[in-house]
């Protein structure tokens, strides 16, 4: 339940989001000029470098900040945020735990809200979620679009009565059809360029997550937050993982480090 800005396990909920909107399609390309100027805020991959004419799929699999942030430029701040919430961030699960964070998403008309935030919120960054809140999104994902509520206790016996808790739909995110979409991308993505992800014999659908660690001002030096996320084995997922390392020694990428 604790806060932390999640990265670019961020980056295929906002794809999810504009394929849903339909202002992108699984064949899309963009030019990645390396940078992008969103709200008077410039956004740089994080390799620095322009790559050109790159698939969506190659967003994902090598993790373009730049493409993620022209993605939210074209769905806009209200659709965007409306899905994200649809998602369930900004608001805690409901999980059968106490003291669940609601995590911390600024909207437009939050007085700290700027329109630099749509860039860098494409990409996990600005933006405080719960890794339960990450793990029930991925679930919608995996799950057909279908947004559950996660629970712990699956009986509660007391005495003679038997009082069993059953999984709780919560809404609909996605399209069954939208959420197969995302789920092919994430998986030809870990084959294209997560190769640290890959489970030989299986089929998994995952994104890794790099993060920098928010500071009184600006952010921490020289340590992250290296995290990975997948489902599967596809294409009958039956777990969602997440692997979430705060500063780790070895290495500094959810790549290397998480996945």
């Amino acid at each position: 339940s604790a806060i932390y800005e999640p990265g670019s396990v961020f980056k295929p909920l906002t794809l999810a989001a504009a394929l849903e909107a339909g202002v992108i399609s699984r064949t899309d390309t963009y030019d990645d000029r390396g940078e992008i100027i969103v709200g008077d805020q410039r956004i740089m991959n994080s390799d620095r470098r322009a790559h050109g004419v790159t698939t969506m799929t190659e967003l994902l699999a090598y993790s373009r900040n730049v493409g993620a942030a022209h993605v939210a430029t074209l769905l806009g701040p209200t659709r965007f945020y409306e899905m994200m919430r649809r998602f369930g961030m900004g608001e805690v699960t409901g999980i059968d735990l106490a003291y669940e964070s609601a995590g911390i998403m600024r909207v437009p008309g939050n007085p700290q809200w700027h329109m630099s935030d749509l860039g860098t919120n494409s990409f996990g960054q600005g933006i405080s979620t719960t890794p339960l809140q990450v793990v029930a999104a991925y679930g919608a994902l995996a799950n057909n679009g279908l947004l559950m509520r996660p629970y712990v206790v699956a009986e509660v016996h007391d005495g003679d009565t038997v009082e069993a808790r059953s999984p709780v739909r919560v809404r609909r995110v996605l399209s069954a059809e939208v959420a197969r979409e995302i789920t092919e991308m994430m998986a030809d993505a870990v084959d294209m360029g997560m190769h640290n992800a890959v489970v030989p014999g299986y089929r998994m659908a995952g994104k890794s997550g790099t993060s920098q660690i928010a500071a009184r001002t600006g952010y921490q030096e020289r340590t992250s937050i290296a995290s990975f996320i997948g489902y599967g084995p596809l294409p009958d997922p039956r777990f969602v993982v997440l692997v979430k390392i705060d500063k780790p020694q070895e290495g500094y990428w959810g790549e290397e480090v998480a996945a």
